[in-house]
């Protein structure tokens, strides 16, 4: 009877320590990709026109504050002067794929969705985001962090 004791209770340890390693592999095994640090995105980033293969006259830059804030610099394309968009953004984090929605105010002053983005991958370099919209040009586009250009 005590043989059998020790016997079950051994099996019982090693499926305790197999179940606890799974748990520790799953966890562990989840990707970096899936990790959005939101502080990451504050700071300023331009538009890679080389991507996806597409090379654009037209150059843009989005700054993100802290404050939930950004300006969007349009360069070249129809006007020689830059143009600028300011409002305010949004991350979702816990959504499926994760957004960024851009807010700016319209003519009467209303708040208004002008811009929304799965982000794909989010890290201190570099910014993958496909719009939600079909009508979209680019459809994908990557933003690189302005102090790794």
């Amino acid at each position: 009877m005590l043989i059998l004791y020790r016997i079950t209770f051994s099996k019982m340890k090693t499926k305790i320590f197999v179940l606890c390693a799974s748990a520790l592999f799953l966890c562990s095994a989840c990707s970096k990709d899936d990790k959005v640090d939101l502080d990451v995105i504050v700071g300023e980033w331009y538009w890679d026109t080389t991507y996806p293969y597409l090379i654009m006259d037209v150059s843009m830059s989005y700054t993100f504050k802290k404050d939930g804030k950004y300006i969007k610099t349009v360069y070249g394309g129809e006007s020689p002067a830059p143009s600028f968009t300011e409002g305010r953004y949004v991350t979702s984090i816990t959504d499926k794929p994760r957004l960024l929605t851009l807010f700016t105010d319209d003519e009467e002053g209303r708040e208004v969705a002008v811009e929304q983005y799965n982000i794909r991958k989010l890290n201190s370099k570099e910014i993958l985001l496909e719009s939600t919209s079909d009508e979209a040009s680019p459809r994908e586009m990557r933003l690189l962090r302005a102090e790794y250009l």
